[in-house]
């Protein structure tokens, strides 16, 4: 999910900060991510690549039904582990928390909606991911680019680590952006371009496909 840290680059504060966000994000997943991984060649969801969204659907079902996963829509009593969590955390009162005592499994009245410690910071976190990556392609021509230049759009352009790079930095010349300028780092901790162009496949927002000359490319839906 995240690019490893660079050896320098970024300040001791932002670096303070980016560890701090990172410990902070829970276990989770979206569904739409999930697919893509499970449509993608290798990703043992069967013959290679599943045939289909419906075929990724199969593979995630059938990972839930062995106990590798567990699905649940955000703010439901599931997501945050179920009936009785409250009391296995050492809670008290109510074990049922779908609504006032004495009444019905369907009843709400009353009751509370609860998520996921953390969820809201990832949700934010993968929003601004996916609003920065398609950003990115709505400021080109036709919307869309190659991917090895839509990546090195969204590492800013950063100094490389080459004897080239280097040489050019020692003698003063400008080489690139370094890391902790660049939005990836000060406001995305770092998030690796694969697993937002995933996350972005897997949402909808692009679509990725093949050229004749410059490998893949990726266009905004």
């Amino acid at each position: 999910m995240f690019t490893p840290l660079p050896p320098r680059g970024i300040h001791t504060t932002l670096l303070a900060t980016i560890h701090h966000s990172r410990a902070a994000l829970p276990p989770l997943t979206s569904a739409s991510h999930l697919h893509t991984f499970l449509l993608s060649p290798g990703s043992g969801s069967g013959s290679g690549a599943a045939a289909s969204p419906a075929a990724a659907e199969r593979a995630l079902a059938a990972a839930v039904r062995r106990g590798e996963l567990r699905r649940a829509a955000a703010g439901s009593v599931a997501a945050a582990g179920g009936q009785g969590v409250l009391h296995a955390a050492g809670g008290t009162g109510r074990r049922s928390m779908t609504g006032p005592a004495g009444a019905g499994a369907g009843a709400t009245s009353g009751g509370f909606r609860i998520a996921v410690p953390g969820s809201g910071v990832f949700i934010k976190l993968v929003s601004a991911a996916l609003e920065h990556l398609a950003d990115l392609l709505r400021k080109t021509q036709y919307r869309e680019l190659s991917e090895s230049d839509l990546r090195e759009k969204w590492d800013g352009g950063v100094v490389g680590d080459s004897e080239v790079a280097l040489a050019k930095k020692m003698r003063g010349e400008f080489t690139g952006v370094v890391p902790g300028r660049t939005k990836k780092w000060k406001e995305l901790q770092g998030l690796a371009f694969d697993w937002v162009l995933r996350e972005a496949v897997g949402a909808g927002i692009v679509e990725v496909f093949e050229t004749r000359s410059v490998g893949r490319g990726v266009r905004l839906v």
